[in-house]
């Protein structure tokens, strides 16, 4: 992870299976308000389905609140073939997200790397 300015990145996936649904490892949002995830695929030839972001409030492991998905105006989609996705978060609250992939249809193939930056308040 770097950390230059207020701003970090870092790489969250690499070569995750897009054969079947997954959540990520935790993100922790302590000092940071504003998100970008970035997706992005390879090999994929015949496989559809949905990409999510969920928070939940986290003090520690035995104090949480249970995951909420977040609301987007898309959900961002994998369409039978390679595409590099970005979501962007605003104004999150303290706590911690993770992105979440729902598999919907066709030949579970493909992988993809996902990258985290973030912008310190």
């Amino acid at each position: 992870m770097s950390n230059t300015k207020g701003y970090f990145e870092y790489k969250l996936l690499t070569a995750q299976t897009l054969a079947s649904n997954f959540s990520s490892d935790p993100i922790d949002c302590v000092k940071c308000d504003n998100y970008a995830i970035n997706i992005s695929t390879a090999s994929v030839t015949d496989n559809t389905g949905s990409f999510y972001v969920d928070h939940r409030i986290y003090k520690d492991a035995n104090n949480n609140s249970d995951w909420a998905q977040l609301t987007f105006t898309t959900t961002p989609q994998l369409a039978d073939a390679d595409d590099v996705l970005l979501i962007n978060i605003n104004q999150i609250p303290k706590g911690q997200l993770r992105l979440r992939f729902v598999a919907a249809g066709g030949t579970p193939d493909g992988t993809c790397d996902v990258w985290v930056s973030g912008k310190e308040v």
